[in-house]
């Protein structure tokens, strides 16, 4: 009995750490190239001469990421529209944030920049400066604000 316990302790170890190693290497490095059109055109169009460090395909998610040199950090869905933008302490381009949004934010915190905003489900996270973070449900209504 003691070894049937151990044998199974033992596989369920196993288990554990294939399952660990097979979530480690889900997302794999792509040349940007491999990237979804519409995300290859946002890099262009707004983040132009800003080499891309690193460009992964996350398998699990079917999502792309791309970290550039400057520190930028995007997430791309599967079909290239962004979902993550983090501009790593420094303000992203206003022309990827919403317009409701940058309204808002002109109209309530004059003078905040967006560092980061992520698109989740129905609703988005923006964080500005000043340490306001912000959540805006899918019609762009302010649900959470924290400071």
């Amino acid at each position: 009995n003691m070894k049937k316990n151990l044998r199974n302790l033992a596989l369920a170890f196993v288990c554990f750490i294939s399952a660990q190693t097979a979530f480690a290497f889900n997302d794999r490095p792509i040349s940007p190239d491999q990237l979804p059109q519409a995300a290859q055109q946002v890099l262009s169009k707004h983040f132009s001469g800003i080499k891309i460090k690193i460009a992964k395909y996350e398998s699990l998610e079917r999502s792309y990421d791309v970290v550039l040199e400057n520190g930028v950090t995007l997430e791309f869905n599967k079909q290239g529209a962004w979902t993550e933008i983090d501009g790593r302490h420094t303000a992203i381009p206003a022309e990827l944030v919403p317009s409701q949004i940058r309204d808002y934010v002109n109209a309530h915190h004059a003078g905040a920049q967006v560092l980061k905003i992520e698109k989740v489900r129905s609703f988005y996270e923006v964080d500005l400066t000043g340490d306001v973070d912000l959540t805006f449900n899918k019609r762009f209504k302010v649900i959470d604000i924290d400071y």
